[in-house]
């Protein structure tokens, strides 16, 4: 007797001749429902009511240019961000293409 179900692909496709596969995406289904479900619940019923009344934003500080120093560390920011996204392109691309 088998006790554990055949395995599934990880791209969640059910491949087997049987169709045991179909099974696990319909658990995912349901459970994922299932959960949201509980959880919004959960949040609704027992988490929100312990919260303190929401009074709203505070008094917001008048916007000011940016200092000179607070400018450079923004540039280089952006910066690193598009060297680091160059260095992901760069090694997510086949070696012939």
């Amino acid at each position: 007797m088998e006790v554990l179900p055949c395995p599934v692909p990880a791209s969640g496709g059910g491949t087997h001749e049987r169709g045991e596969g179909r099974g696990l995406a319909y658990f995912m289904v349901a459970s994922t429902l299932l959960i949201t479900a509980m959880g919004t619940w959960v949040t609704e019923a027992i988490v929100e009511p312990r919260l303190a009344p929401y009074a709203g934003p505070e008094a917001t500080a008048a916007i000011e240019r940016l200092r000179p120093e607070e400018r450079r560390g923004l540039i280089g920011a952006g910066l690193a961000v598009l060297v680091l996204a160059a260095l992901l392109i760069a090694s997510v691309v086949p070696e012939g293409g």
